[in-house]
């Protein structure tokens, strides 16, 4: 039997001919027609890559300055939890070390401090890192491994099989969190927390259903935003979940991890009929077709499960109209945290601008005594 070095090495060698056949059929588009399109010569992300494995061999975290180690999640387990209640974690990927992304990560730390999010929530990272201690392409260096647990960050490490290394399959990893009891958001490593992710995610909580969204912009591509959204995970939330994430046949193209999230997360948060979404009510958005993002949430879940709208224990909720997300700074890598910006955006990030509303959500994140979001 082949093994699997030897054929993730001639598959890799099989698609970088397929690049050559692409183009030479563009050349001979003329004699060729129709058949120039076909999705096995235009589109190599159809092939489906067999050779990425998602082996997490290692979990590891600082508590009270000891650096703990296991096989199993630490920071959802019951001794290790921040939050007295269901535990709270932020599930985010990184792969390689690209600095835009390493610096977006301690902005992210820096905004949950400051909203006292810390506290109570952990994060998670899952990093391509190989089991032999090989450097392959986009491995995440042992340098940036240890400034992130320095950090109080959960170390979780990914060995994907690949001898050519890693790619944009890392985007799926985080959502192997969603197995576990906890209450989780998926996140992109580049995040900044305003007070508008605050009062979604309070009233989520405040709202007691399974899965979150949230519709920051108008562009409307899926109706799970990968890095945007939540939900109460638990071992028969998603049936086979890693499987399912282990095999999806495409997994190396920019949006290949919301195709996953529509297809196999949204289609079942729609029959449990458990979605609390939030919006801003933009006067156009920019979307493919009506299903693009499956909006509003009781006209599919009446047209696609059956459920009419009066039985739904589904919700939308509208986000405040001031100080929105869609105005804030959207490229994370031109913002410099520091106090001057706090200071400067202070409306964007303090929930004592939206009065009671804000009041209530900082009350059930268990931040209100916190001089930032009660004083102006």
């Amino acid at each position: 039997m082949i093994s699997k070095k030897t054929f993730c090495k001639n598959s890799a060698l099989f698609n970088k001919n397929r690049k050559n056949i692409k183009h030479t059929f563009k050349i001979l588009k003329p004699l060729v027609g129709y058949a120039s399109n076909h999705s096995i010569i235009y589109e190599s992300n159809k092939i489906p890559d067999t050779c990425t494995d998602i082996k997490i061999w290692k979990y590891e975290v600082i508590r009270d300055g000891k650096l703990i180690k296991s096989k199993n999640p630490i920071t959802t387990d019951p001794k290790y939890k921040k939050n007295k209640g269901l535990p709270q974690l932020i599930s985010c990927s990184l792969f390689g070390s690209n600095n835009k992304y390493v610096e977006g990560i301690f902005k992210m730390i820096k905004s949950l401090e400051l909203h006292g999010l810390i506290e109570n929530w952990d994060i998670r990272l899952y990093i391509a890192s190989r089991k032999d201690g090989k450097n392959v392409n986009l491995s995440t260096s042992k340098e940036i491994q240890k400034k992130l647990l320095n950090k109080g960050i959960e170390l979780v490490h990914v060995d994907n099989g690949n001898p050519n290394g890693y790619s944009l399959e890392g985007t799926f990893w985080r959502m192997n969190a969603l197995s576990e009891k906890a209450r989780i958001l998926v996140r992109d490593v580049d995040y900044i927390f305003t007070a508008h992710d605050l009062i979604a995610i309070a009233e989520w909580i405040k709202s007691k259903l399974t899965w979150h969204r949230i519709f920051h912009f108008q562009l409307g591509i899926s109706p799970f935003l990968a890095g945007l959204f939540g939900a109460i995970g638990g071992p028969n939330l998603i049936k086979n979940l890693h499987y399912k994430l282990e095999n999806f046949s495409y997994k190396k193209k920019y949006g290949d991890d919301e195709l996953f999230a529509a297809n196999h997360l949204f289609t079942e948060a729609l029959k449990k009929d458990s979605i609390c979404t939030h919006y801003y009510p933009f006067k156009f958005i920019i979307k493919a077709t009506d299903e693009s993002f499956l909006f509003p949430t009781n006209k599919y879940i009446e047209k696609i499960v059956g459920i009419p709208v009066k039985e739904q224990k589904s919700i939308d909720i509208k986000l405040p109209e001031n100080y929105g997300n869609q105005s804030y700074e959207w490229d994370i890598s031109k913002i410099v945290f520091n106090q001057q910006h706090i200071d400067k955006n202070k409306n964007f990030l303090s929930l004592a601008y939206f009065d009671d509303r804000g009041k209530e959500c900082s009350k059930i994140l268990k931040i209100n005594k916190l001089k930032f979001h009660s004083i102006k």
